[in-house]
């Protein structure tokens, strides 16, 4: 799933928004500028993310008071339960792959440099979190079940350790189930500043490729040729078999119909024939896009929402797909 805070700056001057992150579970950690936008007076706009690991090496400096992690390496798209390690090797510090660590929860990241260094883990190709100057021979161990922060700063650089160099706020990010979208809205109220939060779904889909696939799918019930194919902005009715790589996603889908409605913002009227041998049910509906897209704007819907502990090992999204589309003005 994809996650998305925008930011929406109605005051008079230009800020930067950062989200950030700590680690309740885990302690002497310095919490970084993870995601950030800075955004003129009047304007809007967002930073989003998925749940992707990733482990770095940095180089920490301080400067004005402020410290300020570089990273120096990073693996991205780790699993939870993995162990690392940091050796000296061609003149350098490097992190290399260890094993598994001892419980399935935890990143450990172990220094076998014979020097101090500094290690950290963050999501979606950023460093959120660091434990700086870790001994030789010992190691750090990070429980990553992150508390999302945002709060409006002067302009500063991803790594920045988050401190006092707060202006307004923090807020704590805390998406409701089912929701994947914050809005952060700043107002002057007299001379003070207002941060408002509020929450939503999101559905964001590349228009051009929704367009190619739907001009591309043929239904043995409802076909015709691409230039003769329905406008947006008529209202149609749809049936397709939805089918499932696991049993598990599936079974999610199949409870969650006004979720997965609301986020494609479609009308689906009912789930039939759930048959969990095959892993397919039934899907009918109503949308005003044409039926091919409002499909493709389901399983979007269904591959963003779905929890990630539904997935198998070593699986980076949702398998699902459809067939047999009806379509009817």
């Amino acid at each position: 799933m994809t996650y998305y805070v925008d930011f929406n700056n109605q005051t008079d001057r230009t800020w930067t928004m950062v989200v950030y992150q700590t680690l309740p579970d885990s302690v002497g950690l310095d919490s970084v500028a993870w995601k950030k936008t800075t955004v003129p007076q009047k304007g809007e706009s967002g930073v989003d993310w998925e749940i992707e690991y990733l482990v770095a090496l940095a180089n920490y400096k301080q400067t004005g008071g402020i410290g300020v992690y570089k990273a120096s390496q990073k693996f991205n798209n780790i699993q939870l339960g993995t162990k690392w390690k940091v050796v000296f090797k061609d003149g350098v510090q490097q992190l290399e792959p260890d094993g598994q660590a001892q419980r399935p929860e935890l990143i450990v990241i172990g220094n076998d440099s014979k020097s101090l260094a500094d290690v950290g883990v963050g999501m979606s190709n950023n460093s959120a979190v660091y434990q700086r100057d870790v001994l030789s021979s010992s190691s750090a161990q990070f429980k990553v079940t992150p508390t999302y922060y945002v709060g409006l700063f002067n302009n500063l650089e991803l790594g920045t350790v988050i401190s006092s160099n707060v202006v307004v706020g923090p807020m704590e990010v805390k998406f409701p189930s089912g929701q994947n979208k914050a809005l952060l809205t700043a107002t002057l109220d007299g001379q003070a500043i207002k941060l408002d939060l509020s929450y939503q779904s999101a559905l964001v889909a590349n228009y051009e490729q929704v367009q190619k696939l739907s001009r591309s799918i043929r239904s043995e019930f409802f076909d015709v040729p691409v230039e003769q194919q329905p406008e947006f902005g008529t209202d149609y009715t749809f049936a397709a078999t939805l089918v499932f790589g696991t049993l598990a996603v599936a079974t999610w889908a199949y409870g969650n119909k006004s979720l997965i409605a609301q986020a494609a913002n479609v009308v689906i009227d009912n789930f039939s024939s759930f048959d969990q041998t095959a892993r397919t049910f039934k899907i009918v509906g109503q949308s005003a896009l044409a039926c091919a897209t409002a499909m493709e704007a389901i399983l979007k819907a269904i591959k963003d929402n779905a929890p990630p502990s539904l997935l198998k090992e070593g699986e980076s999204s949702v398998d699902v797909s459809y067939k047999n589309l009806a379509c009817q003005k």
